[in-house]
């Protein structure tokens, strides 16, 4: 499992990495690790963040208030200026750590979707252990019209039949995740979907709208929420 933090949360308005900004006293950073624990036979956990912050990350994934705790194999590596050079990075050092085999099956997950669950990981591993590739993705749920100049087009109605907005866990057995890594579309894929598309199915795993992904600051107001729903307690809060 790779577990994508490296982001500078620009958008989010913080002064600080986005992995690193905290809900319910709990850094997305942790709270997505504390759903990637839950993948039955997991057999280790990369976390990637900004160069300079491998400490920090430590500290705070030490510090999770787990129900289930993190006993899988947990490493630390710096990303590099892009996703696409973090994900290399994880999946580096997950290699260098377990000598990754063809059949081995490699999830990716960007910790800004804090939301996600256990349940939604193994549906992604599983689907990718008789497909090859299975990402997390949600139906459309607006009316999508195509805009130009700030005005809504004629006849600019999309269907929204089959459309759905990418998410994360995706994962991947690892040679056909390798192969797509070594496209010449590498360098500009905002996800690894993208990549193995052409080299082998790809299943969809449903799920609900709350996996976003946490970019801008009301977004953190809504997660808090849902986790407040999920009855997620403070860190700082007692447990009974």
């Amino acid at each position: 499992m790779v577990l994508v933090g490296a982001g500078s949360g620009a958008r989010l308005g913080a002064e600080i990495p986005k992995a690193f900004c905290k809900i319910r006293e709990q850094s997305l950073l942790s709270l997505s690790a504390s759903a990637a624990a839950l993948i039955p036979n997991v057999t280790g956990l990369v976390c990637v963040v900004p160069a300079g912050w491998e400490a920090q990350a430590k500290t705070e994934l030490e510090g999770i208030p787990l129900t289930v705790p993190l006993s899988v194999p947990l490493f630390i590596t710096a990303g590099g200026e892009t996703r696409h050079q973090s994900v290399v990075q994880g999946i580096a050092r997950l290699d260098a750590e377990f000598s990754l085999q063809s059949s081995d099956i490699i999830a990716i997950h960007d910790a800004a979707r804090c939301l996600v669950t256990g349940e939604i990981f193994q549906q992604c591993v599983l689907a990718a252990q008789v497909s090859g590739a299975a990402s997390a993705a949600a139906p459309i749920r607006d009316t999508v019209k195509c805009i130009r100049d700030s005005l809504v087009t004629s006849g600019s109605s999309v269907s929204r039949d089959g459309l759905y907005g990418m998410q994360t866990p995706q994962a991947f057995r690892y040679d056909v995740l390798k192969a797509g890594m070594l496209s010449e579309q590498a360098l500009e894929a905002t996800d690894e979907v993208s990549l193995v598309q052409t080299i082998c199915p790809v299943t969809i795993v449903e799920t609900p709208f709350w996996n976003f992904k946490v970019t801008y600051s009301e977004d953190l107001e809504m997660a808090d929420a849902i986790l407040q729903a999920r009855n997620v307690t403070s860190a700082k809060s007692p447990t009974h």
